[in-house]
């Protein structure tokens, strides 16, 4: 069994990926987006179960501001080559906007994936999320599931680019009885940095739905994957 590693290695890796796309945060300082940093750590992988710790931070105003901080735990147990189950535990800090404070929230999350291999170059997974979440200065809890469907290519003489994907995700609420929320990522670079990490960077599209109208986002998102 290989030995747990501790969550402290996801916030030192979260302080240090922003530096990893400094140039083309810089390029994008004239327009109004944000930027994801994600770090997730496999640390036991037996048989068909895996234990990954995950966190990320995300800043908006263009760049300029944390506004929401996650981390935790997820289980995975493989049922088949096609079909993995999962069970996760989330813990946020949220700063809603127009709010100086954050609000923390916590969320367990139960997730069905299966995914179709079309060829040894292309593959097709569908993200089936369900969450329940308590939040703070709420007396209920909020419910609410996500679907990403994504296509996943991978690349041959590319040096360390391994693979490309495509993505969108949906989100429905089950409070407010409607889809509210939408990330659309038209394209995502893995790189294979050692055999133990992969560095990931994409565009993603955010649209969340407010009161009167949908309101969008230009986001650059970064994820460093490692495995021990």
């Amino acid at each position: 069994m290989r030995r747990i590693r501790p969550f402290a290695m996801i916030l030192q890796a979260l302080r240090l990926s922003p530096l990893l796309i400094l140039g083309p945060t810089l390029a994008f300082a004239a327009g109004d987006f944000g930027t994801w940093h994600g770090v997730t750590v496999r640390a036991l992988d037996i048989d068909r179960w895996s234990l990954t710790a995950m966190g990320q931070m995300r800043f908006r105003d263009n760049s300029s501001e944390p506004f929401t901080y996650l981390l935790g735990p997820q289980l995975a147990y493989r049922v088949s080559p096609c079909v993995q189950l999962g069970s996760n535990y989330t813990c946020l800090a949220v700063k809603p906007g127009g709010r100086q404070d954050f609000v923390e929230q916590h969320r367990w999350e139960i997730e069905v994936n299966p995914r179709w291999a079309v060829s040894d170059w292309l593959t097709f997974g569908l993200r089936n999320r369900f969450e329940l979440a308590w939040t703070e200065g709420r007396s209920n809890t909020g419910e609410r599931s996500r679907h990403r469907p994504q296509a996943t290519i991978r690349t041959k003489g590319t040096g360390p680019l391994e693979s490309l994907n495509f993505n969108n995700e949906i989100f429905y609420d089950y409070d407010a009885h409607r889809y509210n929320q939408n990330r659309f990522i038209p394209l995502g670079l893995n790189f294979r940095v050692n055999p133990h990490a992969v560095f990931s960077t994409y565009y993603m599209l955010w649209s969340v739905r407010g009161s009167r109208e949908w309101l969008h986002s230009h986001v650059l998102g970064t994820q460093l994957s490692m495995t021990f």
